[in-house]
């Protein structure tokens, strides 16, 4: 797919699928980073700027890899259950006390605006900790205990 586009320096959008009979389809692609804060989590794995890299990348045909993997990352996406206008959030001190350490960045849902109709939720949770595992509990404890509480949509 990279070939046939022509894209041989930057960053792609790719969603591929693996059949089962083993063949690769590709669903879609893009000559941009992935959106929904992947560039971010890519460079926070990293610890590196990864919007950087894609921009030298592009404007001059560089890229100054290999990386190597340093951490683990998780996004924690918020989301009301349904729609209508954000009236509140429950359990976020409870995670904030268990997972605070491990947090790098994050959008909190915003009180008094309408749901988001994005796959992306209302809000979202960035998590690093060199420890696969710790990560995976971290945002399990996110994502179990943080909700967004909306009003029905009227």
């Amino acid at each position: 797919a990279l070939s046939a586009l022509g894209i041989t320096s930057g960053m792609t959008h790719m969603e591929w699928f693996l059949t089962s009979d083993g063949r690769i389809v590709i669903g879609e692609i893009g000559g941009r980073p992935p959106g929904a804060q992947i560039t971010d989590g890519t460079g926070w794995v990293h610890n590196r700027n990864a919007h950087l890299a894609w921009a030298k990348a592009i404007v001059n045909d560089h890229f100054d890899g290999p990386w190597v993997r340093e951490n683990a990352v998780a996004i924690a996406y918020l989301r009301a259950q349904q729609p209508g206008v954000i009236t509140g959030i429950t359990g976020l001190e409870h995670a904030q006390e268990r997972v605070r350490s491990l947090v790098v960045d994050r959008q909190l849902p915003s009180i008094g605006v309408r749901t988001s109709d994005s796959y992306e939720g209302d809000g979202w949770v960035i998590l690093r900790h060199p420890d696969t595992e710790v990560v995976k509990r971290a945002a399990l404890e996110v994502i179990s205990n943080v909700r967004v509480i909306a009003s029905a949509q009227g």
